[in-house]
């Protein structure tokens, strides 16, 4: 694997895999991709099948790939820390089947799948109303605790300390507060269309109040004023956080996405 040290390196390459037939589970987001290469964390490895890219995680790496052929994912390295993979399609599509055999054949497991729920800003139920705030950088510790009590460090997709920072200063943490401590909290991202929540918990002795339908209908309601879509993605199985989203308005939108992790 090779280090990338620049945003202008690794555009290059990308940009050199897009060709008929190439299939990608990545979006080149220039934000994320310059965070990850100030903090040191992008690698990139380059065959005549295809690009892979290597984000480290500290815990595990997170696996993306611009292909031309399945076969590349057996250039893989061997890594000693886990390597998580998560591909996402339309429900049913064929398009990475090949990707995902190989996957298997090199040691792969299937860790879950999620689907992917949909709904426009400002269509909450208003439900137990509730008092929620913006999150400031003095919660910073008490949030990621609760973030990796609630999620997996390895399918959770938390996001490291930086971006964690980056998105509370960015007001794209919501908290709930009782007794002078954290009780639940939703993280999102926003573009210019779009909204999509990242994160949606509730610590232990606070569940079963209503406290996340009532989060996420304050969520959608401070965006009463666009059309922005709206989209969450949900495990499969997961009956409670897909109650508290229907309640909500959310639909599924026809996208899935499989996780695959392979243990060092």
């Amino acid at each position: 694997m090779k280090k990338i040290d620049s945003y202008e390196e690794i555009s290059r390459v990308i940009m050199s895999h897009f060709r008929r037939g190439m299939v990608t589970n990545h979006l080149a987001v220039r934000e994320k991709l310059e965070r990850d290469i100030i903090c040191g964390r992008l690698s990139a490895q380059e065959s005549e099948n295809g690009l892979l890219l290597f984000t480290n995680c500290i815990s595990h790496y997170l696996l993306h790939f611009y292909l031309h052929s399945a076969e590349g994912i057996a250039e893989i390295p061997e890594l000693d820390i886990p390597v998580v993979c998560e591909i996402a399609a339309k429900k049913d599509a064929d398009t990475f089947d090949k990707v995902k055999n190989a996957l298997n054949e090199l040691g792969f497991k299937h860790e879950l799948k999620r689907e992917r729920l949909a709904t426009t800003s400002g269509t909450g139920v208003a439900a137990n109303k509730i008092n929620c705030c913006t999150a400031s950088q003095s919660d910073f510790d008490e949030i990621k605790s609760l973030l990796f009590t609630s999620f997996s460090s390895l399918s959770g997709c938390i996001p490291p300390d930086d971006e964690l920072r980056s998105d509370i200063t960015n007001g794209h943490i919501l908290i709930c507060r009782e007794s002078s401590q954290i009780s639940a909290l939703l993280h999102f991202k926003e573009d210019r269309k779009s909204l999509e929540i990242r994160h949606l918990c509730v610590a232990e002795k606070y569940r079963g109040r209503s406290i996340a339908t009532s989060l996420v209908d304050s969520f959608l309601n401070m965006y009463s004023d666009t059309d922005k879509k709206v989209t969450v993605w949900v495990r499969e199985g997961y009956s409670a956080a897909e109650a508290v989203y229907q309640k909500n308005g959310f639909t599924p939108d026809g996208m899935t996405s499989d996780v695959y992790i392979k243990n060092a």
